[in-house]
């Protein structure tokens, strides 16, 4: 049953006697049971199953730490209501409750995105969902500890929010962002931490944690500035703490924390101030350090500051290649690779069993392409965004991917679908997509079925300023198509040099 509340606001103008009367809309939805479905991914292409979801709806009864108020006590990633389109999650219950709001899991036992909120005096707790692309709830619970009470509502919002419109390659610096890791510098797993955001109120936290400690932090590797404005006090930033209780230190190669500005080297070298604005560059550490990982925003000499904003800034795409040295890669927006030196941009042609890859100078916004690490094996490297507009290669059979795809079927009426992949038998080549799972950020190739030999596709060769098979890829068993060496011995993993494959020579490089 939804209910609507109508707010109305009176302005009275004395001059000219006028009174303006402006209404505006909040609906509000009571959260059931049955919004939570089981369904078959966590993606766009997500439907509802008729499965049994276990989970439960625990209001007007007594909790305590731990315990479960809504959705599933594993937190099961393929159980969720899903709320997209809500702006607000209202919690009414027991003063002094902290709760749990967990979201957007993405794997068992996999990441997620935690909200924590307290009940206050007035016994209500609000959750924005504000600037999430899609809001999946898992559970709600009670915080660990020594809490005992009841929630005996939970209503869901909708009202009209008018978005800040920003700048080009600005994004907000969110607490979503924050999260608890499982390691300081080579982090595989993390779920939700609690997080200080605090706007335009006098706090000694703006951000973070107030504890400072090593494992909590906002992974901010891949931006190139955290931009941030003041209107009293100044700002304290704290990354890259190393152990707990990691100290700063005016020797580089003992510090155990980015502290600025109580470290000089660390905020000559990475900070600049103009006016009330404070600009860290992320970029310049990621280069240095490796990563930029955000512990926390303090004011100063323990003292307040008052921020009104935290913004994001990329001004570069950062590429990272594993060590088989190459990589499929799609981005939002036009990038300029002319000036890179450790990563090369290949558009694709199919034609008679080969796809063909040239190299790329600019690659416009979404569209799809293979890059390759020039010396080879593992690289990273920030390519700058492309000026003004910029059009999709012509004849580029590589299709960009900006969404998750969660289950890439190998054809369809026209066309076969191709995958970059490995096996031990063949190595690094393109593989029918069988329905496995392509990544935001990544491309796929679209081969037409009209040509039977490209359809097949069992090779593909750098051409252009290089002519030879970099990687080898079977639809058709390898017998049908064999590699030899000069000696005319078949080859399964060809390295450097020189091949025969159709009684033409190739140059693997």
């Amino acid at each position: 049953m939804k209910k609507i509340t109508k707010y109305f606001y009176v302005s009275l103008f004395c001059f000219c006697s006028a009174i303006n009367v402006f209404a505006a809309e909040t609906v509000s939805t009571p959260l059931t049971l049955d919004m939570f479905h089981k369904w078959t991914s966590v993606y766009e292409d997500a439907t509802q199953t008729s499965e049994a979801t276990g989970a439960e709806l625990n209001l007007n009864k007594d909790l305590s730490g731990g315990g479960l108020v809504c959705g599933t006590g594993s937190v099961y990633y393929l159980t969720y209501a899903d709320l997209t389109g809500y702006t607000k999650i209202v919690f009414e219950g027991t003063a002094g409750l902290p709760l749990r709001v967990m979201m957007n899991r993405v794997a068992d036992e996999g990441a997620l995105t935690e909200k924590q909120v307290t009940i206050n005096e007035s016994g209500i707790a609000e959750v924005s969902l504000v600037g999430l692309e899609y809001v999946h709830l898992n559970a709600v619970k009670l915080n660990w500890g020594e809490h005992k009470g009841q929630i005996t509502a939970i209503n869901l919002i909708k009202e009209e929010v008018e978005e800040e419109v920003l700048p080009e390659h600005y994004s907000k610096l969110t607490d979503i962002m924050f999260k608890a890791w499982d390691d300081p510098v080579n982090p595989t797993t993390s779920k939700g931490a609690g997080c200080a955001y605090v706007l335009k109120e006098s706090t000694g936290l703006p951000y973070g944690d107030a504890n400072v400690y090593y494992l909590n932090y906002a992974d901010l590797t891949g931006y190139d500035k955290l931009e941030v404005t003041v209107s009293e006090g100044t700002p304290r930033f704290c990354f890259n703490r190393l152990v707990d209780q990691g100290a700063t230190s005016e020797n580089e190669e003992e510090s155990k924390l980015i502290d600025i500005p109580n470290t000089k080297w660390a905020t000559e070298r990475y900070q600049t101030v103009e006016g009330n604005v404070y600009t860290i560059n992320l970029q310049l550490m990621t280069e240095e350090k490796g990563y930029a990982r955000l512990n926390c925003i303090k004011g100063a000499n323990w003292a307040n500051v008052t921020v009104t904003s935290m913004y994001l800034i990329k001004e570069n795409e950062r590429i990272e290649i594993s060590e088989s040295g190459l990589a499929t890669f799609a981005c939002e927006y036009a990038l300029d690779f002319t000036t890179a030196t450790k990563v090369a941009a290949y558009k694709a042609a199919v034609s008679n069993g080969v796809v063909n890859l040239t190299k790329v100078g600019k690659v416009a916004a979404g569209e799809g392409v293979l890059v390759r690490s020039v010396g080879g094996g593992s690289v990273a490297e920030s390519i700058p965004y492309a000026e003004g507009e910029v059009s999709a290669n012509d004849g580029n059979a590589f299709i960009g991917n900006l969404r998750t795809i969660s289950s890439q079927a190998s054809e369809d009426e026209n066309y076969k679908y191709y995958i970059l992949g490995y096996t031990e038998a063949n190595g690094y080549g393109f593989y029918l997509a069988n329905n496995k799972t392509i990544a935001s950020g990544k491309a796929y190739l679209k081969v037409s079925k009209t040509d039977e030999s490209s359809a097949k596709a069992t090779f593909f060769s750098l051409d252009g300023e290089t002519t030879g098979i970099v990687n080898v890829e079977t639809v058709a068993p390898i017998s049908e198509t064999n590699i030899y060496d000069l000696s005319g011995r078949i080859v399964k993993n060809p390295v450097k040099g020189l091949y025969i494959i159709n009684g033409k020579k190739y140059i693997v490089k």
